[in-house]
């Protein structure tokens, strides 16, 4: 078992509808490379090295333990405004029953810029430069091209946790609690964060 994180911040239209989707119908937005916030990010190459070689993928990233939550909430979930998805995975499963988040790998950070072509094109997606990691991210990729819709389904069982943001404000720390009974997410803790007066973290109380 391993735990992911998702910060999603809860500000626009598009975070709200995609928030309700995740909690009610168990679905995760993967956007294409092109969306990502990175300008390098599976874009390491010249055209002529990685044409052909790729297939058509969206991508699904979240943080692993190592993670420095102050940053991503800061700014992923939109200055604290947001939350923190808490995902508990299982890695003992064989492939066939493996879930979608099962597959997730962890980003290799270099600082060298690295060189692809069709021998090792497939660790392209995975390669990030060393300033990103602070994210500690893992991703897993959905292929496009035999499924063309971008969300894809996880197991309700799961997401073990909500983190709310410094400065979520209560009336939407509620609305998801309606959406997390909504999708039957019964297992899920809700928890808020807070300062810590000894060290420069968060605390998280239920």
């Amino acid at each position: 078992m391993f735990r992911l994180y998702k910060y999603r911040s809860f500000t626009t239209g598009t975070d709200r509808k995609r928030l309700k989707r995740i909690l009610i119908r168990h679905e995760l937005y993967c956007p294409t490379p092109i969306e990502l916030n990175d300008p390098y990010d599976c874009n390491i190459g010249t055209a002529d090295q990685l044409i052909g070689q790729l297939i058509k993928f969206g991508v699904f990233c979240t943080s692993g333990e190592k993670h420095n939550d102050i940053l991503l909430f800061s700014h992923y979930a939109d200055k604290h405004t947001g939350l923190c998805l808490v995902f508990q995975v299982d890695t003992e499963r064989i492939i066939a029953e493996t879930s979608f988040l099962g597959f997730s790998e962890r980003v290799n950070y270099v600082q060298d810029f690295p060189k692809f072509d069709g021998t090792n094109i497939h660790h392209l997606p995975k390669t990030k430069y060393f300033v990103w990691e602070y994210e500690d991210e893992y991703r897993v990729l959905a292929d496009l091209e035999s499924l063309p819709s971008k969300f894809r389904s996880f197991e309700k069982d799961e997401l073990v946790e909500v983190r709310f943001g410094l400065k979520m404000k209560e009336q939407d720390q509620q609305l998801i609690k309606q959406w997390s009974n909504l999708g039957g997410l019964s297992r899920v803790r809700f928890s808020k964060a807070d300062l810590r007066q000894d060290t420069f973290q968060l605390s998280y109380s239920p």
